[in-house]
């Protein structure tokens, strides 16, 4: 949800004050502090160029060496890294292992304790247990100390709605929506957004659902994150579904794919392509079907490398009104 995607790395301090016999101080840099750090900051910067093998070589050692003086906030930091990184790689035991070890080091008393407890919630859910990723998203909720609160509670909703839990994803929502406005998270702010649409689609209102995700679009253009930019436009689009609405669906389908296209995600570009060209079946127009679909399979043999020419916009719509 959030933040989530991102490996994270709090600041440490690297210096200790050493006292003398004669009483005087010397400021004095730990080593193997500095050497540790040093890894798990090239451990996220290794994740982030998109060479994971590295990123978990320079975690794991970040891990040992901070083991090594018994820096356990620095080595509950490390685990934290190396269990995002694998659940981010669907690595589901590796990352279960990594929380695990990083949540026995971080006691409640640390400030990491509530990220640990978020994370390990992440991860039960892609393990596709969500009783017990609901009980560690709510633990992270009571342990949040900071500004992380409106990102905790998301995650305690999200699991509300995948589990049909409707009315009390909707006050966990409204709770939500007021903490990220409250500590001006705009992206939080935006994930609040769109699951409140979500829930008044759910709720059979179209209207307040398209102006929920509409919201939602908007400051997730403001962040710059493009897979929710293209998430909001697919949620639009499936309430466009709802409300009965072909040409509106068809329009909110092609931007959701242009974005996707040029984001290179084109696994999900492709899958836009093929939800249009099932429309467009539908709708008695064959042809445009098969254009759409042609595209969509050279899509999914396109390599990351490489670039793929637009499809071309809705044939019975005007892109042009877009809101």
């Amino acid at each position: 949800m959030n933040k989530a995607v991102c490996l994270c790395l709090i600041h440490l301090s690297a210096f200790a004050c050493l006292f003398g016999c004669s009483g005087g101080s010397q400021t004095i840099k730990n080593e193997v502090r500095l050497h540790t750090e040093g890894l798990l900051a090239r451990g996220v910067a290794a994740e982030r160029k998109g060479d994971p093998d590295a990123a978990a070589q320079l975690l794991n050692e970040a891990a040992r060496l901070s083991a090594s003086i018994e820096d356990r906030e620095l080595r509950a930091t490390a685990l934290l890294n190396l269990a995002r990184l694998k659940r981010l790689q669907n690595e589901i035991p590796a990352a279960t292992s990594a929380i695990d070890a990083a949540l026995h080091v971080a006691d409640h008393t640390f400030d990491i304790h509530a990220e640990c407890l978020q994370e390990k919630a992440m991860i039960e859910l892609g393990a596709g247990n969500r009783n017990s990723a609901l009980d560690y998203a709510t633990k992270a909720v009571a342990a949040e100390r900071g500004d992380q609160l409106g990102r905790r509670l998301n995650l305690v909703a999200r699991i509300q709605l995948l589990s049909q839990d409707i009315a009390r994803a909707a006050d966990t929502i409204d709770k939500a929506l007021s903490a990220n406005r409250k500590n001006e998270d705009t992206e939080e702010e935006g994930n609040s957004l769109r699951m409140m649409g979500v829930i008044w689609r759910l709720n059979g209102n179209w209207g307040e659902s398209e102006k929920m995700l509409l919201a939602a679009l908007q400051l997730d253009k403001v962040t710059g994150r493009s897979t929710k930019v293209a998430m909001d436009l697919e949620e639009l689009a499936s309430t466009a579904e709802k409300s009965g609405d072909n040409e509106k669906r068809l329009v909110y389908l092609h931007r959701a794919y242009e974005v996707n296209n040029n984001g290179r995600r084109f696994v999900q570009a492709a899958g836009n392509l093929e939800t249009m060209a099932g429309i467009y079946q539908r709708l008695g127009n064959s042809e445009r079907a098969r254009e759409l679909l042609t595209t969509a399979d050279r899509l999914r043999r396109t390599g990351p490398d490489q670039t793929i020419s637009p499809a071309s916009s809705p044939s019975t719509t005007s892109p042009s009104s877009k809101p």
